[in-house]
């Protein structure tokens, strides 16, 4: 605050205005006009994002749940990987022919 003039000063050092001048009161109305459009404007799109957010969400949910079932289904049908047990069958009947006298015990499946 500037004690001589008793004005509070702004970080920039001008004095804080205090009165409009007839050319910033038209623009005032000018201003008032531009931000209630904008609002407007800006509420409406905020709900359209809403709208849209609601709609992917349902889209997610129901996609998460037929997913899931078909998963669930489908589960039951796995099987070992076939080309897993001829590998272990190879290398069994390999090393009976090499003469290796230990046996080959392969892992059990395990899901």
């Amino acid at each position: 605050m500037d004690p001589e003039k008793n004005q509070v000063q702004q970080p920039t050092g001008r004095p804080k205005a205090t009165e409009l001048s007839s050319e910033d009161a038209g623009a005032s109305k000018l201003w008032a006009v531009y931000v209630k459009e904008a609002e407007k404007y800006d509420t409406a799109l905020v709900e359209s994002w809403k709208d849209d957010m609601d709609g992917m969400l349902v889209f997610a949910g129901l996609f998460s749940g037929v997913l899931s079932t078909f998963l669930g289904a489908s589960y039951g049908l796995l099987q070992p990987d076939s080309g897993d047990t001829t590998v272990q069958l190879l290398t069994q009947i390999s090393q009976q022919l090499a003469g290796n006298t230990t046996a080959f015990n392969p892992d059990p499946f395990q899901s």
